[in-house]
């Protein structure tokens, strides 16, 4: 049995939190920040990086659309020192009516500067650069073709935009439950891809339809998808 070190209270948290994904920021293996959502839409980043647990803090980063739940661990990606991009979803699994849910739910690629705190650090959804999602036929290696769905590709203007947002398929009770790096594993049947260049390739073998969202971090270029069958 371990003994509890720090218990870092987070002002206005609600509905417990999810998993937390760690931060190494000097590549010294060391755990520096931690990322987490709550059951009521609150994103925070958890400060680890004293020595000593009494000055470690946390700070909210991003509240979701009408507080929904963010029950996965998001995704964190490094842009350069000091600033991140934290991915994360919306959705739950919790309780029996949640699979029948047809509840609007997001994703969103939330801009986090490490050298901001308090409300400075906090992004609200006007901040976000909203994306749409459309169906589109794509031409099969071999011949004929797929229906795959693409994200719109509006430029984000970094004066004006702290982060991208995607609404998911209501209708279908599309939502985000796992990890949000299975966002961007290209194994991940019926899932969704994130690339950090404007052209990627995705394999699949003997499958026949492959619904798939295709993502570039900040959707500052257009991204060009060769699906291989």
């Amino acid at each position: 049995k371990g003994t509890l070190i720090k218990k870092i209270s987070v002002t206005g948290g609600s509905g417990g939190l999810a998993t937390p994904t760690l931060v190494d920021v000097n590549f010294d293996g060391v755990i520096d920040y931690a990322y987490a959502g709550d059951f009521g839409g609150g994103l925070y980043r958890f400060n680890l990086l004293s020595p000593n647990p009494n000055s470690w803090s946390a700070t909210k980063i991003f509240q979701t659309a009408d507080n929904k739940p963010i029950t996965s661990a998001p995704a964190v990606f490094r842009n350069n020192a000091g600033k991140y991009t934290v991915v994360v979803g919306t959705g739950s699994e919790i309780y029996q009516e949640d699979l029948a849910s047809k509840t609007q739910q997001a994703v969103y690629g939330i801009f986090d500067d490490l050298t901001l705190s308090g409300n400075a650090a906090l992004i609200q959804s006007t901040d976000l650069l909203a994306q749409t999602l459309t169906s589109e036929s794509i031409p099969k290696t071999g011949g004929g073709s797929v229906t795959v769905r693409k994200v719109s590709n509006k430029l984000l203007d970094a004066a004006l935009h702290k982060g991208w947002s995607v609404a998911l398929d209501a209708t279908t009770g599309e939502q985000l439950v796992l990890s949000s790096d299975a966002l961007f594993e290209d194994n991940v049947k019926d899932g969704m891809y994130l690339f950090d260049t404007d052209t990627a390739s995705i394999t699949f073998t003997n499958v026949a339809t492959q619904p798939v969202v295709s993502l570039l971090r900040n959707f500052s270029a257009p991204v060009n998808l060769e699906f291989n069958y």
